[in-house]
């Protein structure tokens, strides 16, 4: 294994990210949120297509791939808008803001979606390993007299070790060192977690569960879409907010009950700009949480494939090196081997996959 091979297998999730998504910044530039989303949906379902062939081979690359383009929606997701087309995307800019309950500071980025949501721990029952299946009976039926008792003791139980796990990351090295880990002791933290519950999961129900993750990423971005244009909308003077969100409040919210916007009176002396943050920041950081989740069911899927193949040492960190290096040993795009991917590749591809299509009967 040469110096640079080592390093690469080293890079932390976010060192990742950066990385990959510099080789492809040029031309992802130029893409909107919904076609780097629609990337991630289309390998994620190339990976269950070679799930249900049983091609494990393939099923590896189709991680891979959808890593990077999950990178490829996180930077642009972090890039700060510039021209008019930035700030109408619902993609690009929006995962700058502050995270809800941001017990680790710093920057935004991956890496930080995924701490936030898994602090070392299970993030409904805070443990580690994972025991919510054994308390399955509690959890479900958690209404009825038999279990009332339990599920609070549950949830006392569950509370307290959440706020431990999340007590650690006060220590600035302890999150520094989270942070910078190798992406490999990330997917191994998930195994740790969670190892044991997939170990009787068929792998096609694990890929599933990726999909529905990522179908909720794009539920998000389709939120906040609306947000914008409601934003547009009010600017113009065509869209009253306050008169939307009260008659929400009065479909939605039980009598007796008060919105975390406040009361419907609350709600008519605010400004149309402080309603709409409220549900931009809600959808935003939704969709940080559910990037979270699709992290760690591919995770899944691919400890999964480790268990399948007994190769209990499958390294994440060495397949997306073989993706990304060109023989010169630089991450370069895979397709054409430059370290900045552009415009002529793209079209290249274009054209070759419609002849592919073409020559075999597709479409």
């Amino acid at each position: 294994m040469s110096d640079s091979e080592k390093d690469l297998e080293e890079l932390s999730i976010d060192e990742w990210v950066a990385t990959v998504s510099d080789v492809y910044k040029d031309v992802d530039s130029r893409r909107t949120g919904n076609e780097l989303w629609l990337q991630v949906l289309d390998e994620a379902s190339k990976m269950m297509e070679s799930i249900r062939k049983e091609e494990i081979p393939d099923t590896t690359k189709q991680c891979v791939k959808v890593f990077g383009w999950l990178g490829s929606l996180v930077a642009e997701g972090l890039r700060e808008p510039k021209t008019v087309a930035d700030f109408d995307d619902p993609i690009i800019g929006s995962l700058r803001a502050t995270s809800v309950n941001d017990f680790i500071g710093g920057p935004e980025s991956l890496g930080k979606f995924i701490l936030l949501k898994y602090p070392e721990v299970c993030h409904t029952c805070g443990g580690d390993p994972c025991d919510c299946t054994a308390n399955r009976m509690i959890t479900e039926n958690r209404r009825s007299q038999r279990y009332e008792n339990k599920f609070k003791e549950l949830q006392k139980i569950s509370i307290a070790r959440l706020t431990a796990a999340e007590g650690r990351f006060k220590s600035p090295e302890f999150t520094k060192a989270e942070l910078e880990r190798p992406i490999d002791e990330v997917f191994h933290m998930y195994s740790r977690i969670y190892g044991g519950i997939h170990y009787d999961i068929d792998l096609w129900k694990i890929g599933d569960h990726l999909m529905e993750e990522i179908g909720e990423v794009g539920k998000r971005i389709v939120d906040l879409g609306q947000v914008r244009r409601m934003e547009v909308q009010a600017k113009k003077g065509a869209l009253d907010v306050n008169k939307v969100v009260i008659a929400a409040y009065k479909k939605t919210i039980p009598r007796n009950k008060v919105s975390p916007l406040g009361s419907v009176e609350e709600i008519k002396e605010m400004g149309h700009k402080q309603l709409l943050n409220f549900f931009k920041d809600y959808h935003t950081y939704g969709m940080k949480s559910e990037l979270a989740d699709s992290v760690s069911w591919l995770s899944g899927v691919w400890n999964k494939i480790a268990i399948i193949t007994k190769a209990r040492d499958l390294s994440f960190a060495e397949r997306l090196t073989q993706n990304f290096k060109n023989y010169q040993g630089l991450v370069a795009c895979r397709a054409c081997g430059n370290t900045r991917c552009n415009e002529e590749c793209l079209s290249i591809d274009l054209c070759s996959r419609t002849f592919m299509e073409q020559a075999t009967g597709g479409a």
